[in-house]
């Protein structure tokens, strides 16, 4: 009895291992996220949004990541293109925090006339990476980012993502 216990345990702590496992220096990881928000654009009504944002990073130490994200969406009456790098670290198991910084591009029709408009964008991610093999995740997170399109265009979202992710070198 004794020794089908501890087989079990031992399995268990086997098959566990890659979802605690830390990411090595020279990991790479590549993947994307899809997420759903809702906005408060200033001096225009709230609305929601379906963004596609895919992204590759390099692991320039143990459990840090720096590399490039894209974003593209279509919203009634505009659309934006965001590109940035961002920075990814990983600490207590799996649980990370992610921030990107960059520049963004919009084209939104307000009232029957189109603007067009560019500005930073900042974005802060945590959330926890599920690794469903050793090379391939879920990253489920909660994010806030804020914008600035000059001094009359801005806002602020706050949402929910999926991310899917592959890892080499790992």
């Amino acid at each position: 009895m004794k020794k089908k216990i501890v087989a079990l345990v031992g399995m268990i702590a086997l098959s566990t291992s890659s979802l605690f496992s830390q990411i090595e220096q020279g990991t790479v990881m590549l993947g994307g996220d899809a997420y759903f928000n809702y906005g408060f654009p200033s001096g225009v009504k709230a609305s929601s949004t379906l963004n596609i944002s895919p992204k590759a990073g390099f692991f320039i130490v143990d459990n840090m990541a720096i590399g490039a994200t894209m974003t593209f969406n279509s919203i009634k009456g505009g659309s934006n293109f965001l590109i940035a790098p961002f920075m990814r670290a990983y600490y207590k198991g799996n649980f990370y925090s992610q921030l990107q910084v960059g520049y963004g591009r919009s084209s939104f029709d307000v009232a029957g006339v189109t603007t067009k408009t560019s500005g930073l964008n900042t974005e802060l991610d945590m959330g926890y990476t599920i690794f469903l093999t050793d090379n391939i995740a879920l990253d489920p997170a909660l994010y806030y980012n804020f914008y600035t399109n000059g001094s009359k265009y801005g806002g602020s979202n706050l949402g929910m993502k999926i991310g899917f992710q592959l890892f080499f070198n790992r």
